[in-house]
């Protein structure tokens, strides 16, 4: 077993003493010791004695003992993982932690060693995750119940407007709304509880939230139509001219009809994400891309390229090319399920 010899010697805190040999060539994934010894020994037990240690990448390893009364010498084993960085490490930190005190950093002398990779590591480098049986069948089944949702409030209006009834659609549309997304909630937990790994669950809410933004998004335009409505001293009635009916139930369908057939893209596709390819004339543009209300997000490389594993959501895409305008994007992937964006960009 390797050992590098660090020395406590009673030092002021932030000073160090000279580097020591530590000329030592570590395999990753063999086992690896640091040996400490302290200027003193304790007189108490159970104190955690930490080493903290460093390498490329800003990659960081740690590994503890218990200290014991009159022992100032100590084998600290930190575990060398086979897929350690490998390069130049170094001890960075030594510590003490004594139950009922604050952590007590040590000043320690410096040491570095090298760890040497294991040659021909293959790590993966990207993840489809996919949608259970499960998850696609509950999806399936919400589908329909919206569709008869939908089929429900058509017929609502349909009703209203053969009766004559004088009062006003806002209410009923909107509560048509605020069920949907009471559903939506409940569909997101059931869909959650069935089976979601941890990779797919931040797929899983960007999918679920972007449909509660559109949501969310009706039920305010239809609140501030009303508003505007009030202050010219008239709301929509169904016995008003149809046409004037029209554009209100529009606003109410197209986020149910929007859900219903986000919930049917997913469960045929059985997947949470999809790669979009992004291209430009002239190419070269840089790309970004975000969702409506969110932070941009850069993509690494330039058009012509592919954005990886977007999450199901309404996206858009920006790209950037200097001596031409910059353009905008919008990409729906439930309704456009090429997955391809190509921007002739104008000077």
């Amino acid at each position: 077993m390797l050992c590098v010899l660090i020395l406590c010697q009673g030092l002021a805190i932030g000073q160090t003493s000279a580097s020591l040999d530590c000329d030592y060539r570590v395999k990753a994934g063999e086992p690896f010791n640091v040996r400490v010894k302290l200027d003193q020994a304790p007189n108490v037990e159970g104190i955690p004695l930490i080493v903290f240690i460093e390498g490329p990448e800003s990659a960081q390893l740690a590994g503890s003992v218990m200290m014991k009364p009159g022992t100032d010498t100590y084998e600290v084993p930190i575990t060398i993982p086979p897929t350690a960085v490998g390069g130049t490490w170094s001890v960075i930190q030594v510590r003490i932690s004594p139950s009922g005190r604050s952590e007590n950093r040590l000043p320690y002398t410096n040491c570095a060693f090298q760890i040497i990779p294991i040659p021909g590591l293959v790590l993966p480098t990207r993840a489809d995750v996919a949608v259970s049986a499960s998850q696609s069948q509950l999806l399936r089944r919400e589908a329909i119940q919206l569709q008869a949702r939908i089929q429900q409030v058509k017929s609502k209006v349909s009703e209203y407007e053969a009766s004559n009834h004088r009062g006003t659609l806002t209410p009923l549309l909107r509560t048509a709304l605020i069920d949907s997304v009471s559903a939506l909630r409940v569909t997101q937990d059931e869909f959650l509880k069935l089976g979601t790994t941890k990779e797919q669950r931040p797929n899983a809410e960007v999918f679920f939230s972007d449909l509660g933004q559109t949501y969310q998004a009706a039920i305010s335009q239809m609140s501030h139509s009303a508003s505007a409505a009030t202050q010219l001293g008239r709301l929509i009635r169904v016995s008003d001219d149809k046409k004037s009916a029209e554009p209100l139930v529009a606003l109410a369908l197209r986020p149910m009809e929007q859900n219903e057939l986000a919930y049917k893209v997913v469960a045929d596709e059985g997947s949470l994400v999809f790669d979009l390819e992004v291209d430009s004339t002239p190419e070269g543009a840089v790309v970004t891309y975000f969702r409506k209300g969110d932070q941009p997000r850069a993509n690494p490389d330039p058009t012509r390229s592919t954005i990886h594993s977007l999450p199901y959501a309404i996206w858009i895409v920006h790209l950037e090319k200097v001596g031409y305008r910059p353009e905008d994007r919008e990409h729906d992937p439930f309704r456009e399920p090429n997955h391809v964006i190509h921007v002739d960009l104008q000077k």
